[in-house]
């Protein structure tokens, strides 16, 4: 095995997308060398924090969503009507502009942007049927989440999927980074 150095040679290991049947073990700190051990330790702390955080922040949420599904009243007065769908779709615009910013920019950014917008469709859409049921106001909803909001976040998502399995393609993986440059090419005789 040959040693990974640098930074730039850890993170690619690191953040490569593993193409499928791809079970590479990830690189250890004993691979590296120099200052890119120290990377491989700081990052391999911060993930594992941060697979814990996420691991507590379920286990609260399970219980949490349970009682909110037994106490919470089925019709509520709110005050800031207004101001809250005006900020959600405000957030939304954004989200929609940034992707398209980055997307013209050709900047890898697009790719959270994108996925953001997509969520926020999705979360639009289930807050616009959901507080319409049982009103007249259900049928217009219903149009716009099926054939507007959900499409295109299914568009978005499958883009991001895209771009994300063709910049793995173009990337090393870390088992090329390992073994050295791919079968066929050789050093000049």
């Amino acid at each position: 095995m040959s040693e990974i150095s640098g930074r730039r040679g850890v993170s690619r290991a690191y953040f490569r997308l593993d193409r499928p049947g791809d079970r590479s073990p990830t690189i250890s700190a004993s691979e590296c060398s120099g200052g890119a051990a120290r990377f491989a330790r700081v990052y391999e702390r911060r993930r594992r924090r941060t697979l814990g955080v996420l691991a507590v922040c379920l286990v609260c949420l399970v219980p949490w969503t349970v009682l909110l599904a037994l106490t919470l009243p089925t019709q509520h007065q709110v005050h800031q009507w207004r101001v809250t769908w005006v900020g959600f779709d405000a957030l939304l615009v954004a989200a929609m502009a940034s992707t398209a910013f980055f997307g013209w920019r050709q900047n890898r950014a697009v790719l959270a942007c994108a996925l953001t917008t997509a969520i926020l469709l999705i979360c639009d859409a289930w807050f616009d049927v959901s507080l319409a049921f049982g009103t007249p106001d259900i049928w217009m909803s219903g149009v716009l989440a099926v054939f507007a909001e959900l499409p295109l976040a299914a568009f978005l998502i499958h883009r991001v999927h895209s771009l994300s399995l063709s910049a793995s393609r173009t990337q090393p993986s870390a088992s090329r980074v390992r073994r050295g440059p791919p079968p066929g090419i050789g050093t000049p005789t």
